[in-house]
């Protein structure tokens, strides 16, 4: 007897949801080797791993999901890279290959110019962190160990969560943040790298919408 295997199909959830990721570091340039993504990067492997974890289910992409990626480090900084799932093509399971995708997009950039497209479902744009916080994206979230219990906000409609690198949210950034009406949830009393902080909020989110 066979047995006919159900393929898993992705459904997408209606609220958009959005991933603002700091780094402090990373270049805002293409100027960074791709073996080296920790060092000549500015711990640009961090972010490429964000990519995975915001944008990627297995056998597809998250269509509902936004990740702005904003680089602080040598180059054009600040800088903002949105990866938008509803038009971004290329993408990979693998670092390498994401990581390749993010500097040929930064290449593509003109110096000096405004939000531009630099590929497939990639917008750069000279953004800091206070303008990628005031836009208009449902509710401001900032991530942090004691903040609200995620299990206990109740989720409706769209929402930002905001997360820092391995360096975390700097006191000037946290001030801005505060500005602009961000509340702070936990994921739990364990401090967690970014990309898994993450792929927890949108298990969370999955099992609740």
């Amino acid at each position: 007897m066979v047995r006919e295997s159900t393929p898993i199909v992705f459904e997408e959830p209606g609220p958009t949801r959005r991933f603002v990721v700091i780094g402090s570091r990373a270049k805002s340039s293409a100027a960074f080797k791709l073996h080296a993504l920790w060092d000549s990067g500015g711990r640009m492997d961090i972010l490429v791993r964000c990519i995975r974890a915001a944008l990627l289910v297995s056998g597809g992409v998250r269509r509902n999901t936004l990740l702005d990626l904003l680089l602080l480090g040598p180059g054009e900084a600040p800088l903002a890279l949105r990866l938008d799932g509803r038009s971004i093509r290329g993408l990979r399971p693998d670092e390498y290959r994401n990581a390749r995708l993010l500097q040929h997009a930064l290449g593509a950039r003109h110096p000096g110019a405004g939000p531009e497209m630099v590929a497939a479902g990639i917008q750069a744009a000279p953004m800091d962190l206070e303008a990628l916080a005031r836009e208009p994206r449902g509710n401001l979230f900032v991530l942090g160990r004691e903040g609200i219990d995620m299990r206990s906000v109740c989720w409706q409609g769209d929402a930002t969560f905001v997360l820092g690198d391995d360096r975390g949210i700097d006191p000037d950034h946290a001030k801005v943040l505060e500005r602009c009406g961000a509340v702070t949830v936990s994921l739990g009393p364990v401090d967690l790298h970014t990309e898994d902080a993450i792929t927890i909020v949108h298990n969370e989110l999955d099992r609740t919408s």
